[in-house]
């Protein structure tokens, strides 16, 4: 009896922390990587680009605001801030050039070392990291955990219930 309460409670608590992991939302064309900064394999941020104003959420940031440099093979994505701040992400010394033009809004940049893929997050609380196009290993790392559930003996009603949860951390 005691066993099957312990991986009840552990059921239960991995499907709290899956739905609150997943508070950010997701956005069509991009993997979430979850809170913190974009990095690279070898944990450095990205150069960015970011306009001075604020976005109501993650899919303008996104899809209107930096989707207009996907077709740049130095971007890698955006990250989205409490402060609903959008910030795009480019290659080390590859970032476009932004008109000076005092109609334009305005921008501000920084360029950093990061390189190729985003593989990482920097795990600091106010921004979420969403690298551009989909990551097939996040998807395998999704069936992995999906079978260490299975293999944890949880009833079917509870891994239904997981599975049905979209676990955008994953």
């Amino acid at each position: 009896m005691g066993r099957y309460f312990t991986l009840r409670f552990i059921g239960a608590a991995l499907l709290l922390l899956a739905i609150q992991i997943n508070a950010q939302e997701d956005v069509d064309g991009y993997t979430h990587f979850g809170r913190g900064s974009c990095q690279d394999s070898r944990g450095k941020m990205y150069s960015y680009l970011q306009r001075i104003m604020t976005f109501p959420n993650a899919e303008t940031c996104g899809r209107q605001e930096c989707e207009r440099f996907g077709n740049l093979e130095s971007y890698r994505g955006f990250e989205f801030s409490v402060a609903k701040r959008c910030t795009c992400l480019f290659d080390a010394d590859e970032m476009p050039a932004v008109p000076e033009d005092s109609e334009d809004p305005t921008y501000v940049s920084k360029t950093d070392s990061a390189m190729g893929s985003v593989v990482a997050v920097s795990g600091t609380p106010g921004t979420n990291c969403y690298q551009f196009g989909v990551s097939n290993e996040r998807i395998l790392f999704h069936q992995l955990f999906y079978q260490i559930i299975c293999d944890a003996c949880l009833e079917n009603s509870t891994l239904d219930l997981i599975k049905t949860t979209d676990l955008g951390f994953l």
